[in-house]
């Protein structure tokens, strides 16, 4: 039972001091503002980047402490960044206090004097050195740089940027990216000085907007580094080459931080698809709680307390997955806020998926729902049209909004009272326990190496680490249900019965309503969420005869329940495969491939 208590890791405890400290910044900006945000990018002959960022920073009659400035020290499937702070100004020669840390594998950088208040505008000048952050291709190569990050909570009036080479070089191409990550919008203009080019938006920035700017310099130019060779394990202080300590102590301790990595990689994986976030499987199977499994089944025929189809696929399995996401389209389709058109075309790279053409009909200003918001804003946002295919240039950007799509849901069913907010709490508490267990048994193992230890004490160590592995994995969390969410599953399970019944069930059900077309568009998202889309369609066969208006498709002459339903589980399944382009190799910062968000740098900032 005491294993069990120490099944997470230090990564969640970050993240939760993070969310404590660092979220509530954002919610208190509102009145504040970036007067002007300028960055300097010097680019070395060995491709280090040499970054001066210049913050104004409007506090208004607010009083604060200073700024914070945040930088991922990774991209999406790139190398991880080394990111080193050499000093934060204040634009007149003098120079602030400051700390940097990393958490969450992003590096914080706070400034300012806890014992002091500011107000007013102040400047700050972050200078930090960036390595591995220009990109190789087989023609060139390829500054991709987040300049600002799209994680300010208050606007940013006025950005410019400038990358600057090593001496002039022709041929250069650039180009930029503006707003929420993942808009390929271009409020923003790009001309080349001197050696190098500079960057500016043409518009101020709203909160949660970027700039992300991209530099192609003709290949040959720069003699960037090999890569970086894999990691390897080191003995700690404290062995010794002439000690008599067995061989097998360097692979034993080589095989505990193998441990401590994959128990680390779990835990990521598991607090993105579990208790916030979103799974990346495409349907994930109820679960039935032992109380209802007793209770005899009695068909409902609406979702119950008016739940939206993302609420039902959740509680139904406690977590957000692909087949929530997609009936949160299907759902904005049937309420008339868009159309998907099937453009037969086969999707780049995938040939046996077709491609979709999504359609704004609404601007979507009074969806209420957080979901239903942010996958609008994704498909919509400074366009009017969206292809599958256009989703799949997002790459990382779409799998982050997506998992806030999850969170957002999450949030907001444990707000309604169907999950366990207690629960949930504990489930944190252990965590932290986890970590500090951890963290315990690293420092003991180190320790008793130093002093003697021999390979029974290594084994022993070892063995303990598994044990606390397979107890993590062997125990995953998920949401514990509330009184009101166990009666909600309970009608839900009824819900599915209704749409899956045959008519011969149907004649046997007391009260049971006789179908009607119109609720067969009606109820197909519920049906996508429940796994009975296939047994919705089939009861509707020579019932619905008109082709729904939110729907195009050149292959239908004749409307056929059935064969419609084919071709959208074919629509799921191309919008599924266009999620996972986030464990696709990454990709250029031109053309499709690039997106405001995307490449290195980015995070973002805001007052404390």
């Amino acid at each position: 039972m005491l294993l069990k208590k120490y099944a997470w890791g230090f990564t969640v405890f970050a993240a939760f001091a993070v969310a404590t400290f660092g979220f509530g910044h954002v919610a208190r900006a509102s009145a504040e503002a970036v007067q002007s945000f300028n960055s300097q990018i010097a680019v070395a002959q060995n491709g280090t980047l040499s970054v001066a960022e210049t913050i104004v920073y409007d506090f208004g009659s607010d009083q604060r402490h200073g700024i914070f400035r945040d930088i991922p020290l990774s991209s999406p499937n790139g190398p991880g960044l080394q990111v080193t702070v050499t000093g934060v100004g204040n634009g007149a020669g003098g120079t602030y206090p400051y700390t940097a840390s990393v958490s969450d594998n992003t590096l914080d950088i706070r400034i300012g004097d806890p014992n002091v208040l500011v107000s007013g505008v102040k400047t700050y000048v972050v200078d930090y050195i960036v390595k591995n952050a220009v990109r190789e291709f087989s023609d060139h190569d390829e500054v991709y740089w987040n300049v600002t990050g799209n994680s300010w909570g208050v606007p940013l009036n006025n950005v410019t940027a400038s990358i600057v080479l090593p001496g002039q070089i022709a041929g250069l191409t650039a180009t930029c990216y503006t707003g929420a990550a993942g808009s390929t919008a271009k409020d923003c203009s790009s001309a080349e000085s001197g050696s190098g080019m500079t960057y500016a938006t043409t518009r101020p920035l709203g909160s949660g907007e970027g700039l992300s700017v991209v530099l192609g310099i003709p290949f040959g130019h720069l003699a960037l580094p090999a890569a970086a060779a894999a990691p390897t394990a080191s003995a700690p202080a404290g062995f010794s080459s002439s000690g008599g300590i067995p061989s097998v102590i360097p692979l034993m301790f080589i095989l505990f931080l193998i441990l401590a990595v994959t128990a680390f990689r779990i835990i990521v994986l598991r607090s993105r698809g579990g208790f916030s976030g979103i799974s990346l499987r495409t349907r994930s199977r109820p679960i039935i709680p032992r109380e209802l499994k007793k209770i005899p089944l009695v068909a409902e025929y609406d979702p119950p307390d008016g739940l939206l189809p993302i609420e039902v696929g959740t509680i139904v399995d406690r977590k957000v997955d692909m087949a929530d996401v997609s009936s949160v389209i299907m759902d904005l389709a049937i309420k008339g806020y868009l159309k998907i058109r099937y453009t037969v075309r086969q999707m780049k790279l995938w040939p046996d998926k077709k491609d979709f053409e999504l359609v704004k009909l609404k601007d979507g200003s009074d969806l209420r729902h957080p979901a239903y918001q942010i996958v609008f804003n994704m498909l919509f946002t400074a366009r009017d049209s969206v292809s599958l295919s256009d989703l799949q240039s997002s790459g990382a950007a779409l799998f982050e909004t997506l998992k806030s799509v999850g969170k957002k849901t999450d949030e907001n069913i444990y707000a309604e009272g169907y999950f366990d907010t207690a629960s949930r709490e504990k489930t944190k508490k252990e965590r932290v326990l986890f970590g500090l267990s951890a963290l315990g048994l690293l420092i003991l193992f180190i320790i008793g190496m130093a002093l003697g230890g021999g390979s029974s004490f290594v084994i022993i160590m070892v063995m303990f680490a598994v044990a606390l592995l397979i107890g993590e994995i062997g125990k995953p969390p998920i949401p514990k249900l509330t009184p009101k969410g166990m009666t909600a599953l309970q009608k839900i399970l009824g819900f599915r019965e209704f749409l899956r019944y045959t008519e011969t069930d149907r004649l046997k059900m007391m009260n049971a309503p006789s179908l009607r077309p119109e609720q067969f568009e009606k109820y197909l998202p519920y049906a996508m969420v429940l796994g009975v889309e296939k047994e919705w369609a089939k009861k509707f066969e020579g019932i619905t005869t008109a082709m729904p208006t939110w729907y195009e498709d050149p292959t239908i002459t004749a409307f056929n329940s059935s064969l419609f339903m084919a071709n959208i589980m074919l629509f799921n399944s191309s919008f599924n495969r266009t999620f996972n382009v986030a464990s696709q190799p990454a990709s250029s910062g031109f053309g499709a491939g690039g997106f405001s968000g995307g490449g290195f740098g980015g995070g973002g900032g805001g007052s404390w």
